[in-house]
């Protein structure tokens, strides 16, 4: 915040959209595939992630014709909005001089940050000035003890090739780190396969997940709902002042 930007633009702040999903995972705990993504932010403790995670009352509705995408429409019949925030969270980049290298996990907090817990992760750490709000009840931890993972490691390795990730759970001890890992194993709800198996009719809900047929449909209902959220995205970026993604 509030520094200049290094030569090729680096050191700036960097946005990046996740919109690729694993099917199988549980639509209360997805899992995004994406390709990862090369950051280049100042070499600095008191670099983060942060991380917001958005939903959009939508519906898609495939096309007649077997071949074709079908469209997304507004669930109440009005024009499609972002939801309000279902969470964020913040994740170090940095431990000392070295890349925060691990599979991390982070408590998700209601609401959006607010502009007092930006400033103090510019000077302590991260899970300092978690507790901190947290004693100050300026953050809130979800009710169900929700949390967000991700993969961090040195950007000079390409993927697959980095050397085995460490799982740090670190930044759960903030609060109840039982209730969190609790959260994150429960194996009730829906697949995310559903959503798509329950926009199809009747003859079209029997194919089998792994049928070329079923994995089209997936394609077009990916494809279609991640093209209107990107564009939701955007546009709320360019209204907010932060530039298009």
């Amino acid at each position: 915040m509030h520094l200049p930007e290094l030569p090729q633009r680096w050191g700036g702040e960097e946005k990046l959209l996740t919109q690729q999903h694993d099917f199988t995972s549980l639509q209360r705990s997805p899992r995004w595939i994406d390709p990862s993504v090369v950051l280049h932010p100042y070499l600095d403790v008191n670099s983060v992630l942060l991380v917001q995670v958005f939903g959009m009352a939508a519906t898609y509705v495939p096309s007649p014709s077997n071949d074709q995408r079908g469209h997304v429409i507004s669930n109440n019949g009005q024009e499609i909005e972002l939801q309000p925030s279902l969470g964020w969270t913040v994740f170090p980049l940095f431990d000392r001089h070295y890349v925060n290298s691990g599979i991390h996990s982070a408590p998700l907090f209601q609401g959006l940050p607010n502009a007092a817990f930006l400033q103090s992760i510019s000077v302590t750490s991260v899970k300092e000035a978690i507790e901190e709000s947290l004693k100050k009840s300026t953050i809130s931890i979800i009710k169900n003890y929700g949390s967000i993972a991700v993969e961090i490691w040195d950007g000079h390795y390409f993927d697959g090739e980095y050397p085995p990730l460490q799982v740090s759970n670190d930044l759960l001890a903030v609060s109840n780190v039982k209730r969190f890992l609790a959260t994150q194993m429960s194996k009730k709800g829906k697949e995310m396969s559903m959503l798509i198996i329950e926009s199809l009719n009747k003859k079209q809900r029997k194919l089998q997940r792994n049928s070329q047929e079923y994995q089209q449909y997936q394609r077009f209902y990916e494809e279609a709902m991640g093209e209107k959220f990107y564009d939701l995205i955007e546009m709320a970026l360019l209204n907010a002042g932060y530039g298009p993604l």
